[in-house]
């Protein structure tokens, strides 16, 4: 089984299984026992890694999933999508990182073309 998600509100992580169903991945929410305050805690698994992929993009990035999920979890989701995450990944994911590296790359690439061919 693999984790995708974790949260100790049940019920947005058994809203999410039912809306990840209804496109086509398969998911479980699986209770992993209680907290310390005794609140709960679910996470929901992918038995099948192949979904992983999909199952990321509706929940990370695609606007018809967000509009599909209920509004009584929506902020919940927005909350989940907008969670911190390494500053060093989102430096070198921004789209002028991605460029400037992909302009070296091809000026490497040029410079060994050149080095084969005189």
């Amino acid at each position: 089984m693999f984790a995708l998600l974790e949260s100790g509100d049940r019920a947005f992580i058994e809203h999410l299984q039912t809306r990840m169903t209804q496109e086509g991945i398969t998911c479980l929410a699986v209770d992993l026992g209680s907290t310390p305050d005794g609140n709960t805690h679910v996470v929901l698994q992918l038995p099948v890694y192949g979904q992983m992929e999909a199952a990321r993009t509706l929940l990370y990035r695609s606007g018809r999933f967000l509009r599909s999920v209920h509004p009584d979890f929506h902020e919940a989701l927005l909350q989940v999508r907008q969670a911190p995450r390494h500053p060093l990944i989102d430096w070198l994911s921004a789209p002028w990182a991605v460029r400037v590296g992909a302009a070296c790359l091809a000026i490497a690439l040029l410079g060994y073309a050149i080095e084969w061919l005189a």
